[in-house]
């Protein structure tokens, strides 16, 4: 195996890496929605349900494990403008002037189990 892209496709799909994300990672999804939220966010004429759209896809390119921990982390923050707003379960992943896109944890009784992406 010598192609740069199928060595990380097989590594973050393999087994122990699956196990300790907590979801097999898709890269060539996980890039793509990267780009598409950093692009999408920053554009002249922004539209939040792709922005909205661009980060479903990320959370399920890395799963609800890793999304609820890069979100805790801040560093997702990079990819976007200057964006505040949060509360216990939910923050603010873009803003316009009128619109934003809101990460809102989601839950199964007590248990978070996943974030979902909605434009409010």
């Amino acid at each position: 195996m010598t192609d740069d892209f199928k060595i990380m496709l097989w590594f973050l799909g393999s087994e122990p890496v699956s196990t300790a994300l907590n979801w097999p990672v898709n890269p060539q999804r996980l890039i793509d929605s990267v780009r598409d939220i950093h692009l999408l966010s920053k554009a002249e004429a922004p539209e939040p349900a792709k922005i909205a759209d661009a980060w479903e896809r990320f959370s399920g390119a890395v799963g609800p494990t890793m999304i609820g921990k890069i979100l805790s982390s801040k560093a997702w923050k990079q990819l976007v403008p200057a964006v505040s707003g949060s509360g216990d379960d939910w923050c603010n992943v873009w803003a316009g002037d009128t619109r934003r896109v809101v990460a809102s944890v989601v839950f199964d009784g007590a248990r978070p189990i996943n974030v979902r992406f909605d434009v409010k």
